[in-house]
């Protein structure tokens, strides 16, 4: 049976993945070869069998040159090591795998890095934990865990998540069409900026942000939203902030409706459901159509906690 998606499935598949589970023999096998690759006796240059043929090539004229591969040392060395324990990090491993990374930032420590040296490397896991969407709740869990066992981490996140705001400034609209380097160049900042949203989010799940903070920030992207649609030339900008209110809404709304001013959040969002493209100058339906998105999204979620509670009794 063929499946066939939506320009909105497509879109959703793009911006937060998908679920899969491997069988477990097939981990078994991935882990296998990635032990077999790693090993210090793995030949990576392949062997082939010597020709039969006495047919001799003929000598090229032209020298040469021997290949020079730069060797990682120090702190990029560390930086390399952990990257690669980054990309195996699954829920599966995550006790062993996050232990070697911290072993590995603890060893800097106890081995007097500078602290140039120790910001470069918080600096790449933060950008790693916090431009992969798809793998944000994981990476949160241990962003967390690198939190507890050193400060720096907290610093540095806090100093980024105060610049969240300056993320929407200069946001243009660019076709494939006009510009395709310069297009798919705004596709991946679009991406990274949702990606760090749902970092955001699953921090404050994991109680490392306060759900007044998210609260706050949803409020003022939802307020620039508001104030924006009435302008001239604002689309691409809309559309960005839409995005990310969606991100917050729905993977924060648990966290969001708690707040005391959530009714007065969910009243701006109503009257942007209810307005009309044609009445101001910078809403399209594809981002009204989101809005209808979200409440149907609080909708089935209070619908489920209402059933689950009827069942209880």
């Amino acid at each position: 049976m063929t499946t066939i998606y939506s320009e909105t499935d497509i879109h959703d598949i793009r911006e937060k993945g998908f679920d899969i589970t491997l069988p477990d023999e097939v981990l078994d096998i991935i882990s296998k070869i990635s032990e077999q690759v790693g090993a210090p006796s793995y030949i990576k240059t392949p062997i082939f069998p010597k020709s039969k043929s006495s047919k001799r090539k003929p000598v090229s004229n032209v020298p040469y040159v021997s290949a020079v591969f730069a060797k990682s040392e120090g702190v990029d060395k560390t930086i390399s090591y952990i990257r690669a324990q980054l990309n195996k990090l699954s829920s599966n491993n995550y006790q062993a795998v996050s232990d070697v990374i911290i072993e590995n930032i603890q060893l800097l420590l106890d081995n007097e890095a500078t602290k140039e040296e120790l910001i470069k490397v918080a600096n790449f896991v933060l950008e790693t934990a916090s431009n992969n969407a798809f793998y944000s709740e994981i990476y949160a869990t241990l962003y967390c865990d690198l939190i507890e066992r050193f400060p720096l981490f907290d610093t540095l996140f806090v100093e980024t998540f105060d610049k969240y705001l300056t993320l929407y400034d200069n946001i243009t609209s660019i076709s494939d069409g006009e510009d395709y380097d310069a297009f798919c160049t705004q596709n991946q900042i679009n991406s990274e900026r949702r990606a760090f949203t749902t970092f955001i989010v699953n921090l404050t799940i994991k109680n490392k942000i306060s759900q007044t903070r998210l609260f706050d920030l949803c409020w003022k992207l939802q307020t620039t939203f508001d104030v924006s649609i009435l302008e001239e030339g604002n689309i691409p900008l809309c559309e960005e902030l839409c995005e990310n209110i969606f991100i917050m809404m729905t993977l924060g709304y648990e966290c969001l409706k708690t707040q005391s001013k959530y009714a007065s959040l969910n009243g701006k969002m109503t009257i942007v459901k209810n307005t009309k493209p044609s009445e101001v100058k910078s809403l399209t339906s594809r981002t009204k159509f989101k809005y209808y998105d979200m409440f149907d999204y609080v909708e089935k979620k209070e619908k489920e906690k209402a059933n689950k509670g009827v069942k209880q009794e």
